[in-house]
């Protein structure tokens, strides 16, 4: 199987883009998932996540846990996971103590970014 986004629409190769992955399609751990080797530090927001099967992994920091109702949702730099309350305790982690986000690359949608137009153009 392959790992790729599903595509909203055509997205030609150099244009700039997103990833948008609902937060209850993500799951969140404080060990990398196996055969994921763990990063020395937290990859910059424009590093390419490093990939396992069809599985896509983002290491990066705590920044807090949100409680919402029947679910907690942690917050990463650039994801987030919605868990169970109980598996939120395991996570209790300090703020920027490394997390491994995961999830099934058929779960992202790509969007096309829009350049930015200056008010009055």
């Amino acid at each position: 199987a392959t790992n790729r986004a599903a595509v909203t629409t055509a997205v030609p190769v150099g244009t700039r883009a997103a990833v948008a992955v609902r937060p209850s399609a993500v799951a969140v751990s404080a060990t990398p998932p196996p055969a994921t080797a763990p990063p020395a530090t937290a990859p910059p927001a424009t590093a390419p996540p490093a990939t396992a099967t069809d599985l896509t992994v983002v290491a990066e920091p705590l920044q807090y846990l949100e409680p919402r109702g029947d679910v907690v949702r942690v917050h990463g730099r650039t994801l987030t996971a919605d868990v169970p309350p109980e598996i939120s305790v395991d996570l209790d982690l300090p703020p920027e103590t490394i997390l491994y986000f995961s999830f099934d690359a058929s779960a992202a949608t790509l969007y096309a970014a829009t350049p930015l137009t200056p008010r009055g153009a």
